[in-house]
């Protein structure tokens, strides 16, 4: 007896239909196949008088199935069922399914052998997508579809499930951040967790972990942002509308400046997108690569940067100082040394471990009998002049540009002032 159609083109709904599947035998009604058609079924229990059809796939996975076409969420455990899942909805043709699917409220991954199933909302700010997650899933999704329809093969390809041979642990570090988790972490795993990020493409989560301090200065009533130099992103580095004093009452024109300077400022990208300000940046260098020095006559004070240090301010700053008609190759010297104007009036500084009172008392103490470059006379690069010459082991700066011109501010500094010195700073192995 061959089957009748409703005259909308649909299986009888109350009629059942018999399924074998692999080993396993279904029953299932018009209602349910009808669900979700045009599909292999409704095409095939139209044309055929058998009253069963035989499908070579998982009895497994084809009770997902059933539960979709009956109407129940489908609950998927992981990312290998998933992907078998994803597959039998191409095979049997079940459109609703394969769009519930690629739409689907979870990312069912593999990390380093760990399953995770990640919410979407979790990583759906701006900056952490579009993420590694997105394009592997569409690229799966529309790979596996292209090859099916348009080789016209009898059972859609194999496919691995989603695998990242990553850490699971932080992996799951990442995550726990993502929902709102505080965790105590160590310099070295924060710069593990970051590296992470890079890779997933979180780029929100990663500023979040980049090591800064925000903090309101009371003084000059400013907001003001503390980060090390090789966090900073160019792009975002900005100049402050309005100038600051580097030093409100100077007691002593030597060696200071009483003028006002344009402060550089920083937004961090994704997090301060919709702060109203940008924040005062205050960077600090890397570790023995800024070299102080008081030059006599002159009574200046110069530091010079080298190394990565210097490559770095470069790319961060020389855009912004272009910008504003400074040019950053007229402060170098010798090739490689960046030399740049210094004020020290307000800078918190230590000098062998032991606190500096002042500029003034500084130069009082050593004398300024070192023989040091002279960095005033650009006539004579190489002339040495009476002076004294600090390695900074630490410090933070703010710059600030005026009339086209720029000062390196100095906030707070670590020096030694010679080799004995930075022997002392040596630890035991």
């Amino acid at each position: 007896m061959s089957l009748k159609l409703t005259s909308t083109g649909r299986l009888p709904p109350e009629q059942m239909f018999t399924l074998q599947v692999g080993s396993k035998l279904f029953q299932v009604s018009g209602y349910s196949l009808n669900s979700d058609s045009p599909n292999l079924f409704t095409h095939f229990f139209s044309a055929n008088e058998s009253s069963t059809l035989f499908i070579d796939r998982s009895p497994q996975v084809f009770k997902l199935i059933v539960h979709h076409l009956q109407g129940y969420t489908v609950e998927i455990q992981d990312g290998a069922q998933f992907t078998t899942c994803f597959l039998d909805a191409i095979y049997f043709q079940l459109p609703r399914l394969q769009d519930l699917l690629k739409h689907s409220e979870y990312y069912f991954v593999c990390v380093g052998g760990t399953h995770f199933k990640l919410p979407k909302t979790l990583v759906s700010q701006v900056g952490n997508s579009l993420n590694y997650f997105e394009m592997a899933c569409k690229s799966l999704f529309d790979d596996v579809q292209a090859i099916y329809h348009t080789m016209n093969l009898v059972r859609p390809p194999p496919q691995s499930p989603p695998y990242v041979n990553r850490s699971p642990n932080y992996f799951a570090n990442l995550v726990t951040l993502l929902q709102g988790g505080i965790l105590e972490l160590t310099p070295e795993r924060r710069q593990s967790l970051i590296q992470e990020c890079r890779y997933y493409r979180f780029l929100r989560l990663e500023q979040q972990l980049v090591a800064c301090q925000l903090r309101w200065n009371p003084v000059l009533q400013t907001q003001e942002i503390v980060m090390a130099m090789n966090d900073i992103r160019p792009k975002f580095v900005s100049l402050s509308q309005s100038p600051s004093p580097v030093e409100p009452v100077p007691k002593k024109p030597r060696l200071s400046s009483d003028s006002c300077w344009t402060s550089v400022q920083y937004r961090r990208p994704f997090v301060d997108a919709d702060a109203p300000f940008a924040r005062e940046l205050i960077f600090q260098v890397m570790n023995s690569e800024a070299t102080l020095y008081f030059i006599k006559n002159s009574k200046t004070i110069h530091v010079a940067l080298s190394g990565p240090s210097l490559n770095m301010f470069r790319s961060i700053f020389n855009k912004l100082l272009s910008q504003n008609g400074i040019d950053l190759n007229n402060y170098l010297k010798q090739g490689s040394l960046l030399v740049l104007p210094a004020c020290l009036s307000l800078c918190s500084l230590q000098v062998n471990s032991v606190p500096c009172r002042n500029v003034g008392a500084l130069v009082e103490d050593f004398q300024l009998v070192d023989q040091v470059l002279d960095f005033n006379n650009p006539n004579h690069i190489n002339q040495l002049v009476p002076g004294l010459k600090l390695n900074l082991m630490k410090s933070l700066w703010k710059l600030g540009m005026r009339d086209e011109k720029l000062l390196m501010i100095a906030i707070k500094a670590e020096a030694i002032s010679g080799l004995k010195e930075y022997n002392k700073t040596l630890e035991y192995v």
